[in-house]
């Protein structure tokens, strides 16, 4: 968390690739509120993406204020 600098300690997890660019990870969060997500990649090429989300109960939101909760709906049939 940004605003508890250093009182926050998640550890490392790898994600699983779903292909397509998706890829799938589970943390456990102390608290709701902003977190910095460091994402380390290797391949294709080596690169460090650090972003910031907003965590609620029912949703993510990136800090540009974009949400990420997704909701699938059924494709109605003709």
């Amino acid at each position: 968390m940004p605003s508890m600098a250093m009182a926050h300690n998640v550890v490392p997890v790898p994600a699983h690739n779903h292909g397509n660019g998706m890829y799938h990870v589970r943390i456990a969060l102390e608290m709701y509120g902003e977190w910095a997500l460091k994402l380390e990649f290797t391949k294709p090429h080596r690169d460090l993406v650090v972003t910031k989300l907003v965590f609620g109960k029912e949703s993510v939101t990136i800090q540009d204020g974009h949400s990420n909760k997704h909701e699938h709906k059924k494709k109605q049939e003709d």
